[in-house]
């Protein structure tokens, strides 16, 4: 597996723990956004690197990410 391969497979991987961040409720939620988000500082610097085209799906999956790690952080506390 060559190292495109294996970041666009990363970026798509951000990207859907961003989403099921914000989708599912407290704790589980807040870990999965915080994979999300340790996931996207470890391919960063891969795909700055190499200019990936898939570093717009990597980037919306840490806003989704972060988004919902604020959602779920929130609702624990509340």
């Amino acid at each position: 597996m060559d190292l495109e391969t294996k970041l666009n497979g990363k970026s798509v991987i951000i990207l859907v723990l961003g989403i099921l961040s914000v989708l599912i409720e407290e704790w589980l939620g807040l870990i999965v956004g915080i994979a999300g988000i340790v996931l996207y500082i470890e391919a960063k610097n891969h795909m700055l690197q190499h200019q990936m085209p898939s570093r717009g799906v990597a980037l919306a999956g840490v806003i989704l990410s972060v988004v919902g790690t604020l959602i779920q952080f929130l609702d624990i506390i509340d």
